[in-house]
């Protein structure tokens, strides 16, 4: 079954809820990283934040994963300076709605 599960599994974006580390047992599955992104996008769009915000935090999310991966690649730099003009687009966009932004 889908993402090493033994039995078919809905993640309920509605009823987030955090619980404590000592709840937790033995690891029984694991979500690709584009499941992880469809269920990171939910959450947000449940939070009730904007389409384009949710698409800014997506490209900063994506290109910190080819960052990460890639890290001695020549053209890491480009990446790099693509990663700052996301961000910039992010204070602007949080700053024109008086947002709280957290570098």
């Amino acid at each position: 079954l889908e993402c090493g599960l033994p039995t078919t599994s809905i993640a309920l974006i509605e009823q987030e809820v955090t619980i404590p580390k000592s709840w937790l047992g033995d690891k029984i599955g694991h979500c690709t990283y584009e499941k992880m992104q469809k269920i990171e996008k939910a959450l947000l769009i449940q939070k009730g934040i904007d389409e384009e915000l949710i698409g800014l935090i997506c490209a900063i999310n994506n290109l910190d994963e080819y960052i990460e991966q890639d890290l001695y690649m020549p053209e890491i730099g480009s990446i790099k300076s693509a990663r700052a003009i996301i961000m910039n687009k992010l204070k602007i966009y949080c700053d024109e709605r008086r947002l709280n932004f957290f570098l």
